[in-house]
């Protein structure tokens, strides 16, 4: 035993003053009695009670002296020293969705581990705490230094494993911190990951011999004999198994087959479908009552080709026409001067070296090499035209720039050696973004209108300089087209665990997500662009409708990641623990304690109890 207060030791010399008390007190005490008769005829009984009180008033000394010594040593904290105690244990979580996978019995690795870690919480010692980290994409504390059993079942009972990958060393960092905090820190990883090196780590395997899962780890198709053929692969691991595929065409099963699987190797498989016409979206499904549902099936969904309607007004446009006329999406029709009987019905203008009588209502709009005119004043859209600078100038992009509209118009291109010898000063209010510019002056501008659509333009004429002559050209006049008539999405096959980008498109009036659970996820629609987190694998549909009553959509899946469906392999984990260090946390752990004082508190009590009762004996 050891005393966590010892200087409260010194009370004990509360012992030395009760001794002398008794000492110097008297031994008796003087009454005035009216008759002597009483007193003698009491004297046969005091001397038959002599030594019962003699033991008395020795045991009333005795209790009084071991209440003065028992309240020194509560004071004093006493403690008994356990060896293990004062250990902050850090208890790492894997939450990916490996963890998911389930045994015979139905339980998965991930609730075994939970279990586990309520059994650990069962037989921590006094004095230590428990911290349980949860290692999802982003890991975080469900509890954080607890030592109580009903406190740390709660966080457990609210943990929930992910579909998608965890982050160990992000994980493993929070527990460095937790170890640099406290000294004496011991981590547990829960995981199902194979590992070729850890350190410092004790690593507890939550497979189970009972495991089994089949997942479909790839599709595609491809346009063949008139129709279609779906292909993709398939893996069973922990079992040679016979499962049936059916594929799925939005939302018919047109066809099925039994496929052999062999444990550990991939298995491949083809739907061949001729004459089929048209699909937006395709599933193939297998039959498999394995430890994880969720990679069972696999999806590829149809994005189709909007076509873009072109009109392109001017006297020269070779360069612009000829990139758009090689484009199978897009539809041209060039008319020299813009004829206001020709400003509606497209999905792209691009005046080139003219301007209109107004400005187009249900269409992106791309000005080259502007030019005063009675006919539309460019200040009502925040920009006014300067002079005309003749100099040879290089055309590069703005080191400062970062918005949406850049990103995207400047994606693939570098425009190495581009430059021009002529250009038109441009004087632009805040509403206009930068994306090239020459000497000093904005070369190609462009805004977003509030109705959504895309006004660009270029402040010199194309015959003017060399871009079209780069190979960027096609690139960037590709990027004008895709700022201008954005799609929803670029690709429709995503990971569980990364974002979905998605563009707001011109009219936007409401814009949705729906999940495969039916839930709805609603987004603004003043911006260019809006990124989702797919919580759950499955089909999910992107909505918008615009102000004119059109609706689009367009179906993506997002999988689990594959890796999450294949063995578990790892290669070195581990902490900033040096072996000094461990034997130092070693050493902190032995010398941990449990306070003694509430059972010292409790003999007091019981002393005092006893005291009380043999001085009140004989006053009874």
């Amino acid at each position: 035993m050891k005393f966590l207060m010892p200087a409260a030791l010194w009370a004990l010399l509360g012992v030395a003053v009760l001794i002398i008390i008794y000492i110097i007190r008297s031994r008796h005490d003087d009454y005035i009695l009216s008759s002597t008769y009483i007193w003698r005829l009491s004297e046969r009984f005091q001397k038959n009670r002599l030594p019962l009180q003699r033991l008395r008033q020795f045991l009333l000394f005795l209790l009084q002296l071991l209440l003065i010594a028992g309240i020194a040593i509560t004071a004093a904290h006493p403690a008994k020293i356990l060896y293990g105690a004062n250990v902050s244990y850090a208890l790492i979580i894997d939450s990916s969705a490996s963890m998911n996978i389930a045994d015979g019995m139905g339980i998965t690795r991930f609730e075994r581990a939970l279990v586990k870690i309520s059994e650990f919480a069962e037989t921590l010692n006094y004095g230590s705490d428990l911290s349980v980290i949860l290692a999802a994409d982003s890991p975080s504390y469900l509890i954080r230094r607890a030592n109580s059993k009903n406190d740390i079942d709660k966080a457990l009972n609210s943990a929930k494993c992910s579909m998608g990958h965890s982050d160990i060393p992000a994980a493993l960092s929070l527990a460095q911190g937790l170890y640099e905090e406290t000294g004496a820190v011991s981590i547990v990883l829960y995981t199902d990951t194979d590992y070729e090196t850890v350190r410092n780590i004790e690593i507890i395997d939550m497979r189970d011999e009972s495991d089994w899962n089949v997942a479909i780890t790839s599709l595609d198709y491809e346009v063949a004999e008139g129709g279609f053929n779906f292909f993709g692969e398939a893996l069973s691991m922990g079992l040679d198994t016979v499962l049936t595929a059916s594929l799925t065409l939005d939302g018919k099963v047109i066809d099925a087959k039994r496929i052999e699987f062999a444990d550990g190797e991939y298995t491949p498989f083809v739907f061949e479908q001729p004459g089929l016409a048209t699909f937006e979206r395709a599933t193939v499904t297998l039959s498999a009552k394995d430890g994880l549902a969720e990679d069972n099936f696999y999806c590829v969904c149809r994005m189709q080709k909007l076509p873009a309607n072109i009109l392109i007004c001017g006297l020269t446009p070779y360069y612009i026409q000829s990139v758009f006329e090689a484009d199978e999406r897009c539809t041209v029709t060039v008319a020299e001067y813009p004829d206001a009987d020709l400003m509606a019905g497209f999905d792209f203008y691009i005046f080139d070296g003219c301007l209109p009588v107004s400005m187009p209502e249900d269409g992106a709009v791309w000005f080259i090499d502007p030019v005063e005119s009675v006919n539309l004043d460019l200040s009502s859209l925040g920009i006014i035209l300067g002079d005309t600078i003749e100099d040879e100038l290089a055309i590069v992009m703005p080191t400062d720039a970062s918005g949406e509209a850049f990103k995207v118009l400047t994606d693939g291109i570098t425009l190495t050696d581009a430059a021009l010898n002529i250009h038109k000063r441009l004087i632009i209010d805040s509403t206009w973004e930068t994306i090239l510019t020459c000497g000093e002056d904005p070369a190609y501008i462009t805004k977003r209108m509030p109705n959504g659509l895309r006004i660009s333009m270029l402040a010199f004429d194309l015959h003017a300089s060399n871009i079209p002559m780069l190979s960027d050209f096609i690139g960037m006049t590709q990027n004008l087209l895709e700022n201008s008539m954005p799609k929803i999405l670029y690709e429709t096959d995503f990971e569980l665990g990364s974002s979905v980008p998605m563009s707001v498109l011109p009219f936007c009036e409401s814009f949705y997500v729906v999940t495969p659970d039916e839930e709805i996820i609603t987004f603004p629609t003043d911006g260019i662009r809006v990124q989702l987190k797919p919580e759950k694998p499955g089909i999910y549909s992107a909505m918008q409708t615009m102000y004119t009553g059109v609706a689009r959509y367009v179906d993506f899946f997002v999988h689990m990641p594959v890796s999450e469906s294949l063995p578990q392999t790892g290669g070195f984990i581990g902490v900033a623990m040096t072996a000094a260090q461990h034997e130092a946390m070693t050493s902190e752990a032995s010398e941990g304690a449990e306070e003694l004082k509430r059972w010292f508190a409790a003999a007091l009590l019981i002393l005092l109890l006893a005291e009380w009762g043999v001085y009140y004996y004989d006053r009874i």
